[in-house]
């Protein structure tokens, strides 16, 4: 499957329920593995985003599902960016 990462940017109302997170983070889980999806990493960062995820999904229309589930609640804004492996690039560039 292909890997991703994703970074989140909690907004006003993400912040006041941040307490909320445990519940927040299982149902995320969730999600990812009901549109085929899985986390593989996740981690609370200092910055301009308070979380980045590393995750692995079928397809980009499963990373779309996976994406628009985690922001139904209103919580949090997303960046996603598909992953290449560095072997994958190294062989890349032998090709150009």
């Amino acid at each position: 499957m292909q890997k991703y990462i994703l970074l989140a940017k909690f907004n006003r109302e993400g912040n006041v329920n941040i307490k909320n997170i445990s519940e927040r983070f299982s149902n995320l889980h969730k999600n990812y593995e009901r549109f085929g999806g899985r986390i593989l990493t996740a981690y609370a960062i200092v910055g301009e985003y308070d979380m980045v995820i590393t995750f692995e999904a079928p397809d980009i229309l499963a990373v779309k599902k996976i994406d628009l589930a985690g922001k139904l609640p209103g919580m949090v804004e997303t960046k996603i960016f598909p992953l290449l492996d560095m072997g994958e690039f190294q062989q890349l560039v032998t090709e150009i």
